[in-house]
C-alpha cells in the first residue's frame, strides 16, 4: 500500500479513502517513515472548522518541518480575521515556493472539515503551489494524532 501512496503523491493531491477502522492513518504513518520527503502532519478534529484556527495548526505543522514557515501568512490572516484570504494564501504560496526541498502535507481526518473557506483555501493552494507539493489526505475517520 505504501508503494501506491508513493506513486500517488507525485500529483498535487492524494486521497486515501476507506471505511473507519481500515488503517488509513497507520498506512500513512508507515509511508511517512519510509518516504524521503519532508512531511508536515496535521490531525484534524471538529473544532478545526474555524479558518484562523485551521491555518494556525497548518502553520504549526509546516513549522515542524521548516521553522518559521508561514509566520507572515498567519500574522496576516489573524490581523485581517481572514477577510483577505487570497492575499494571505499568496504569501504562503510564495514562502513554500522558495523552499529548496519538497514538502508533503498529511491532513489526517480531513473529511471532518466542512468550512467552505478552508476548502476554498486548500483549492487555491493546490492550484497555485509549484509542483511537486503534495497533500495526502485520508478521507474517512481514523485514529487522530495531534
Amino acid at each position: 500500500m505504501t508503494e501506491l501512496i508513493e506513486r500517488g503523491v507525485k500529483g498535487p493531491l492524494t486521497l486515501l479513502s476507506a471505511p473507519a477502522g481500515f488503517g488509513k492513518t497507520n498506512v500513512l504513518v508507515e509511508w511517512a517513515a519510509q518516504s524521503s520527503l519532508s512531511i508536515a502532519w496535521l490531525a484534524l478534529d471538529q473544532e478545526d472548522n474555524d479558518l484562523v484556527r485551521f491555518f494556525r495548526y497548518l502553520t504549526s505543522a509546516f513549522q515542524e518541518v521548516v521553522p518559521r514557515l508561514g509566520d507572515e501568512t498567519l500574522d496576516f490572516i489573524q490581523s485581517t480575521k481572514g477577510s483577505r484570504l487570497e492575499m494571505a494564501l499568496t504569501l504562503l504560496v510564495n514562502e513554500i515556493s522558495a523552499l529548496p526541498n519538497e514538502i508533503a502535507v498529511v491532513l489526517d481526518e480531513f473529511h471532518i472539515v466542512e468550512e467552505t473557506a478552508i476548502h476554498q483555501s486548500l483549492n487555491f493552494l493546490l492550484k497555485h503551489l509549484p509542483r511537486p507539493r503534495r497533500l495526502p489526505a485520508p478521507a474517512a475517520p481514523a485514529a487522530a494524532r495531534r
